[in-house]
């Protein structure tokens, strides 16, 4: 009885990777997640950006309305740089001294008769808002308020 043994060469190496391959891919792991990574910190800085743009939105959208329900004749008795709107941070209105207030808005001021080159009549006034966040001012807007009539 004899014993003969095969060695399968071919088998062998068909059947796993060599540590070359293991290797350059490895790397090439590494520079694709290594480039990714450095593209983070943009990403959550224009995530932060578009945010606040959408906070500063949000806020002017909310105090041009309160204003333009003012009838217009009463937006010179009513002392309107004395009335501060407070928000939460995702720009929802909130009560004065109320916890989740971190945004402000504020009218520094408000001229009246003030002319536009697309209205030739009427009456139109522009308030000034000053948005500040936890104290400290972040943006300030522009807003018209054409005379309705009403």
């Amino acid at each position: 009885m004899t014993i003969r043994f095969h060695s399968h060469p071919r088998r062998a190496a068909a059947s796993g990777f060599t540590l070359v391959e293991v290797a350059v891919a490895l790397g090439i792991f590494v520079v694709a997640f290594v480039s990714i990574m450095a593209l983070l910190p943009a990403g959550l800085g224009n995530l932060s950006d578009a945010g606040n743009k959408a906070l500063k939105s949000q806020v002017i959208r909310t105090v041009s309305t309160e204003l333009r329900q003012t009838p217009f004749a009463e937006l010179k008795k009513v002392d309107l740089t004395a009335r501060e709107f407070h928000f939460t941070n995702e720009g929802l209105p909130s009560p004065p001294g109320d916890p989740a207030s971190v945004v402000t808005a504020a009218i520094s001021s408000i001229e009246f008769n003030v002319p536009l080159n697309n209205i030739s009549q009427g009456r139109v006034a522009r308030a000034t808002v000053v948005i500040s966040r936890n104290g400290k001012e972040v943006d300030r807007a522009i807003v018209y308020l054409p005379d309705t009539g009403r």
